[in-house]
């Protein structure tokens, strides 16, 4: 019987470990060549600015024109709410001001026809990268088994604090509440 390992035998390594460690390698380097494209995404694209268009640009230095001031809500409609628990609402989007220097942004709770939380102005403002944000508090009354929406009304302003809309109102969102079973 022979208990000794030849030269051979001991120099080379056994195939069947080499066959996993390719393996590993060859999804690795698949992964990596799925990947490399990820440069070119553009989490900040705003719907509502085209660079292709000149007339249509972001911020106070542009052409004052209302018929670019908008409101885009980036929330999914309905917004779905948990009963009980949640307390406000945190709405996010894109605006352009149409070249006005300012903005205001009124925010108003309804339920059907009915008024909960009247218009008021929030400390929300269009950035100057064509997007805004403004947290919700829902009232301390709130009923979770009635359905809600909240209007959000994007106005431009000014250099004297004139307040301006949309020539067709299309700078009012309204997004509907949902509370989840």
């Amino acid at each position: 019987m022979k208990t000794s390992l030849n030269d051979e035998q001991v120099s080379k390594p056994p195939r069947t470990r080499m066959k996993p460690i390719g393996l590993v390698a060859a999804t690795v380097a698949a992964a990596v060549m799925l990947f490399q494209n990820c440069g070119t995404y553009e989490p900040m694209n705003n719907p509502l600015y085209s660079s292709g268009l000149i007339s249509s640009c972001l911020g106070p230095s542009c052409i004052q024109d209302l018929n670019y001031l908008a409101l885009y809500v980036g929330n999914p409609d309905p917004i779905l709410i948990t009963r009980d628990t949640e307390r406000a609402i945190d709405l996010g989007g894109y605006c352009d001001t149409a070249g006005y220097p300012d903005s205001k942004l009124y925010v108003e709770l309804k339920s059907g026809a009915t008024t909960v939380i009247a218009p008021y102005t929030s400390t929300a403002k269009c950035d100057s990268n064509g997007r805004f944000r403004v947290l919700i508090d829902l009232p301390a009354g709130y009923n979770y088994n009635l359905s809600y929406s909240i209007v959000l009304t994007f106005r431009a302003v000014d250099s004297s604090g004139n307040e301006y809309d949309h020539p067709t109102g299309v700078n009012r969102r309204e997004v509907a509440i949902l509370t989840a079973p």
